[in-house]
């Protein structure tokens, strides 16, 4: 009886519900006959004709001229000004009436300062107070507005309208209410009786919306319109949050990415509006946690089949506790009906397939073109499967005269008789291309790997910017993993240019030019510190010593994004740095032995030996802090790079330090001859300290990780305050490094020049460079400290993002800017760091001309460094593997033109910054075909743009 009770309950509320479909219906059809009427009778009177009551209004003649045959509602956005042109109101016009609208930010103040007024001079405060309070509520939200024109820009003037150029075929739809979990149901699994489930010819979508308490699951066949349904609805709920702010801001998500990650619906929202709508994820987390946000989830059916029944766990975890929220889902019907498990939604309804006779009116309206197809229908009932919904048939009608019926009624299956129209159909639209830039071929296998790539990596859109390193192939020439060592090479080899670029103007013995600072003899200015380690580093290339330390501490600091504390196995990480460290000092003092001998320079034994105690102990020095600091977030060991991989990387970054370092040698007027055996040596030198550093464990953690990702920069913008605070909550980490570098500092160099010159020497010499090399790595701390505090995520800017690649512009804006403020801040600091020790605690009379060179030296040196560490590092891994994808014959350089001359042609549709294929039908086409290798964009090398 309760199961009987429970079917009756659910018939009821069915039939309920046709009834409101209708009720509704007939309303609307009712107030739209009086609005026409009324339009009509009211223009004519006062002398308008359509196109200048268009023009008045703000809306094309088009427009009024649908609202005067009923075709068309009156928005509600121009119901205000309607009103105002025809001088009605909008119940004489026959228009619902207007909401109340949110007072202006002018008239909030002039309220407000009334208010002031009325205290001054005594009059009653509590009522206006009041008033106050509740007007505050509706002052403008800058956020909303520009979300909104985001969302409306991106979907409805950017992808709706163009689609709504073509003539838009009624569907029919059907309840299915059966579909969904919902708890009126009473858990019975009851077939759908179709006599109550079907709506009246003509019901919106939005009625549809409304009817069911704003939750529904849209179903619908392949191609059967579900994706443009889903944007008029948008469209309809976009225009009611523009005037009511307490409308949530309907927002158009694809469900494909979500299972890439696979988290909570809510984080999911949050990552998919800072990627796809470039809303700050503060901003983002604010807005999903407030209910702010009205999800439009379409492709359901684009999530894999093992994790689609998680997805909609996820989401039905997300109903309970958003529960009453508004939200819609679409999703293939076939697909949705092999899940285990249902939405919990309010109901569902269904997009049908085109009726027979709904083909054939459309065909007759096409000429008698058509007449062999619709003779072909009456009697294949194939063929009427597979152009039932209306982008096959729209589709067919279209390559009608270039593919032969015969041709297409030859194959049995939906499936083949399809890529056969969809093949002429790519055919027939890229032979009317205007541009011969790129060939069909070219064409053809670009949007093919496209299409793979993006199933593969479950995206529905394609922006550029979101390009990563696992688009490519695991083997061969152009694989991950030689992206990978040509982002390390660069990386290093940009550090050896920086390093070897300041050692090569720094003088030593037997000398012609003065060398650093350049505007003064050089050889006598560091007075009694001139004597340094002896043998190569003498004169100022003693200050090598402290600029290679310095700045090796200095990326350790800026390019590590993590915390780090001290590992407990402190034996077995300083007897493993010992250990390498000998074998360092034994080849660079055996390398440079040989190579000072051969070019016989003067005291060529003292030369090798300090150069191969330096780097040994350096390297003992940095590879006990790479040992000892741990990432607290690191599991597991990282791999070391094989040794023929290290082995060529470090090869790489010598010859590149050794011909930066012969290059600005010789530059300035040295001999080549010492130029090539210095530029040896330290290259050799360069090319060993990589090869250990790629080799030990956790070399490259600090620096770089296993799997390179490209991450662009957020959009963001900068705010003062949170630097300061960012500032004030760093000052203790930054005071304990300051004390280890000056301590560590003072003792490594202090240690090696007393072995020279005796420990009274050492102890002084050391402790001017430890407090250097301290406070300078201090201060590299802090203003990456700022750096990253400074970047605000809580205001959305005003910028609509239509332009692809917008995220690698925005990492050069913000890689510059960062640099551009920040560079100098560094350089002027360390420049007075470097004059107070080596005036006042050297006791050197060119303590401030060493100030003033050091400042300008820091200055381009922070630049650089600032500027690969907040983005720059991005742009140049991005056009890396753009180059990487133009060799492999996938991708022209220039990616974007050839996208948007793809997307001028319907294959492609432009959504804001990224693409997306015409339908999902026509991207599994493209997986379906193959390929006959690469594309060779040979004509592409030449190409200027590349943004």
């Amino acid at each position: 009886m309760e199961d009987i009770e429970n079917l009756f309950i659910g018939i009821c509320i069915v039939e309920t519900s046709v009834e409101v479909y209708n009720m509704s219906k007939e309303r609307d059809i009712q107030r739209s006959q009086e609005t026409k009427d009324i339009l009509r009778r009211i223009r004519t009177v006062q002398g308008l004709t359509q196109g200048r009551l268009a023009e008045l209004v703000g809306v094309e003649e088009q427009t009024v001229r649908r609202w005067e045959q009923g075709k068309r509602t009156v928005s509600i956005k121009y119901i205000a000004r309607l009103s105002e042109v025809l001088g009605e109101t909008p119940e004489a016009l026959g228009l619902l009436p207007l909401q109340p609208v949110p007072p202006s930010v002018t008239e909030v103040k002039k309220r407000n300062q009334g208010e002031k007024r009325g205290d001054e001079d005594g009059s009653e405060r509590q009522e206006t107070v009041h008033v106050d309070n509740r007007e505050q509520l509706f002052l403008p939200d800058e956020n909303r507005r520009r979300m909104l024109n985001r969302v409306k820009s991106r979907w409805i003037t950017g992808l709706l309208d163009r689609v709504a150029t073509f003539p838009l075929i009624t569907l029919r739809l059907r309840m299915r209410p059966w579909d969904v979990a919902n708890l009126w149901h009473g858990g019975i699994e009851v077939p759908p009786l179709s006599s109550h489930l079907s709506l009246p010819d003509g019901t919106t979508m939005i009625q549809v919306y409304d009817s069911v308490g704003s939750e529904l699951l849209m179903l619908g066949g392949p191609g059967a319109g579900k994706t443009t349904q889903l944007l008029i609805l948008a469209r309809e709920l976009i225009e009611r949050a523009v005037v009511d702010v307490k409308q949530p801001i309907p927002v158009m998500f694809n469900l494909a990415s979500w299972s890439q990650k696979k988290l909570p619906l809510s984080q999911w929202l949050i990552n998919e509006l800072n990627a796809k709508y470039q809303v700050p994820l503060k901003l983002a987390q604010m807005w999903v946690e407030q209910d702010d946000i009205l999800p439009l989830l379409d492709g359901l059916d684009e999530v894999p089949d093992r994790v689609r029944d998680e997805c909609v766990i996820s989401i039905n975890t997300y109903r309970q506790q958003h529960g009453l929220l508004p939200m819609v889902v679409c999703c293939r019907s076939e697909d949705y009906m092999q899940l285990s498990t249902k939405l919990v939604l309010g109901d569902a309804v269904v997009l049908e397939a085109l009726s027979s006779e709904q083909i054939d009116a459309y065909l007759l309206t096409q000429g008698e073109v058509f007449a062999a197809l619709r003779a072909a229908l009456q009697h294949d009932s194939l063929l009427i499967e597979m152009i039932s919904n209306p982008l096959m048939l729209s589709v067919m009608t279209q390559v009608y005269r270039n593919v032969s019926l015969d041709e297409v009624l030859a194959v049995e299956t939906v499936e083949e008789r399809r890529h056969i129209v969809f093949e002429h159909y790519v055919q027939r639209v890229l032979s009317r291309r205007r541009s011969g830039r790129y060939t069909t071929d070219q064409v053809k296998t670009s949007l093919s790997w496209l299409a793979r790539q993006m199933r593969e990596h479950n995206q529905s859109e394609f922006y550029v910017e979101t390009l990563q390193p696992d688009w490519l192939p695991v083997d061969g020439p152009f694989s991950r993993g030689r992206f990978r060592d040509t982002i390390i090479r660069f990386f290093f080899s940009f550090q050896g240019t920086l390093a070897c670029g300041f050692i090569s103007c720094l003088r030593g013995p037997g000398v012609l030019t003065p060398g650093f600072p350049f505007f003064l003899d050089s050889r006598g200015m560091l007075g009694w510190m001139t004597s340094g380690l002896g043998g190569i580093f003498q004169g100022t290339a003693s200050l090598s010593l402290m600029w290679i330390v310095l700045t090796s501490l200095i990326i350790i600091s800026v390019f590590s994004n993590q915390r780090f504390h001290l590992t407990l196995k402190i034996g077995k990480a300083l007897w493993t740095a010992f250990c390498i460290s000998l074998l360092v000092f034994a080849l660079v003092g055996g390398i440079a032995w040989i190579v000072f001998r051969v070019s016989q320079t003067e005291q060529f034994q003292g030369q090798a030996i300090s150069l191969a105690l330096f780097c040994g102990l350096l390297f003992f020095y940095l590879t006990s802090i790479m040992f000892l600091l741990r990432s607290v977030s690191s599991q597991s060991e990282r791999p070391a790079d094989s040794i023929p991989m290290a082995c060529a990387n470090s090869v790489v970054c010598a010859l590149v330090s050794f011909v930066t370092f012969v290059i600005a040698y010789k530059a300035q007027g040295e001999l080549l001859a010492p130029a090539l055996s210095y530029g040896c040596v330290i290259g050799l030198s360069v090319g060993v300290f990589d090869f250990f550093l790629m080799r030990i464990k956790y070399g490259l953690e600090l620096i770089h990780p296993e799997q390179v990702t490209i991450t662009p920069a957020e959009v963001v913008h900068w705010k003062w305050g949170m630097m300061y605070q960012g500032l004030w909550k760093s000052v203790g980490n930054s005071f304990f490094l300051i004390l280890f570098c000056i301590g560590s500092g003072w003792i490594l160099i202090g240690g090696m020049s007393s072995l020279f010159h005796g420990w009274r020497y050492g102890l002084r010499f050391g402790f001017i460079y430890g407090v250097i090399i301290g406070l300078i790595v201090g201060l590299a701390h802090m203003l990456t400290i700022m750096i990253r505090s400074g970047w605000s995520s809580d205001i959305l800017l005003d910028r609509r993002h239509l332009r692809p690649n917008v995220g690698i512009t925005l990492s050069g804006q913000n890689a510059l800017l960062s640099a551009v403020i920040f560079g100098p801040i560094g350089g002027i600091v360390s420049g007075l760091v470097c004059g107070v020790s080596f005036g006042f605690i050297g006791e050197l009379n060119s303590g401030g001309i060493l100030g003033i060179a050091f400042g300008v030296v820091f200055s381009i040196y922070f630049f650089c460094e600032f500027w690969l560490v907040c983005g720059g590092i991005a742009m140049i891994e991005h056009y890396i593997l753009r180059w990487y994808l133009w060799r492999l014959g996938v991708l022209p350089l220039n990616v974007v033109h050839f996208l948007d001359d793809i997307a001028e042609h319907i294959l492609l549709q432009k959504v804001g910054g990224g693409y997306i294929f015409m339908h999902r039908l026509l991207l599994e086409y493209f997986v379906g075909i193959p390929t006959a290798g690469n594309a060779h964009f040979d004509n592409q090398v030449d190409e200027t743009s590349l943004m």
